[in-house]
């Protein structure tokens, strides 16, 4: 059987506890709030109105799924 040279772990220094260092706070998420059509900012008319025509939600997604595996059922 071979072995291969002898493995030292090599030494690491890890903090005991994270939220005790200097300078942690809990977070403060500052956006709460929505702020209306984010990509306004970009100034892109053909985005504008690509956003205005999309729909979707979660329930869309699964109606379309649905009506897919139905389909698919349907020609097996």
């Amino acid at each position: 059987m071979r072995r291969g040279p002898n493995y030292r772990r090599p030494e690491f220094d890890a903090a005991v506890s994270y939220k005790e260092q200097d300078g942690w706070k809990p977070s403060e998420p500052g956006e709460a709030a929505s702020r209306g059509p984010w990509w306004r900012i970009i100034n892109d008319e053909a985005l504008d109105e690509l956003e205005g025509r999309l729909e979707i939600s979660n329930e869309n997604v699964k109606a379309a799924a649905a009506a897919f595996e139905e389909v698919r059922a349907l020609v097996s």
